[in-house]
């Protein structure tokens, strides 16, 4: 492992809090109401020093979204071994629930994002990457899944990929608008029932060979910046 110089580490701190900076200001402004003045603020740095790292918010906003990315491939490789189909929906569900109210309890930014990819087709071209980003780790499990006869080999994996990962960002959506009304715990056990009755094979399954199949899925996670240091 290369070492970092006292300069790279003190650039990709700098790197760090603006982007922190920006998501708090982007979520508590919206993305056009703020300023590279407001975030540059928050973060503690000059204008000149921001600049040095992103030409413009856009560039924040991308970083932001490819930094997301990032993290969530992280913290899901990182699930402990499930023993079973209904196992590892679980702790599934349980990370995304936790994540959820992690991440978006009190913070706007989530929905601004949203938003903002829905206005502009620059800001829809990396939302959709993260989008794609999800379905297709979901369907690569799924496959793995079919290939060790857990999951049924009737069912497209492709639809059911994009149904379950839909299903997780419209609660993260309910979340931001009516934090009160998802209930996780309430809601984790029909979403684990509906999801097993979705994707079972009705056979007895191979559940080593899925989960050495799921694992090997994370060994080359889609960014190249470890979670940490963020997008380039």
């Amino acid at each position: 492992m290369v070492r970092e110089t006292l300069p790279q580490q003190r650039a990709r701190e700098t790197r760090t809090k603006i982007l922190d900076a920006a998501r708090f200001v982007f979520g508590r402004r919206g993305f056009s109401q703020a300023t590279i003045e407001e975030i540059a603020e928050e973060a503690g740095v000059s204008n000149g020093a921001l600049y040095h790292h992103f030409a413009a918010k856009e560039e924040l906003f991308k970083a932001i979204v490819a930094s997301h990315i990032s993290d969530q491939h992280f913290e899901i490789s990182a699930l402990a071994p499930a023993s079973s189909l209904r196992d590892l929906l679980e702790r599934f569900a349980v990370y995304w629930f936790d994540h959820l109210r992690k991440d978006h309890g009190d913070d706007p930014l989530f929905a601004e994002i949203w938003a903002q990819a829905a206005r502009d087709p620059w800001a829809r071209e990396s939302v959709t990457k993260f989008i794609h980003e999800g379905c297709t780790l979901i369907k690569e499990g799924l496959e793995v899944g079919q290939s060790a006869g857990v999951i049924r080999d009737d069912l497209d994996v492709a639809a059911a990929a994009t149904l379950i990962y839909a299903t997780m960002e419209g609660l993260f959506l309910f979340w931001t608008v009516d934090p009160d009304g998802v209930d996780a715990e309430r809601l984790t056990g029909p979403w684990v029932e509906s999801m097993e009755r979705l994707l079972t094979s009705g056979v007895e399954p191979n559940v080593e060979e899925f989960q050495r199949g799921v694992e090997q899925l994370f060994e080359a996670p889609p960014s190249e910046q470890s979670p940490q240091e963020g997008p380039q």
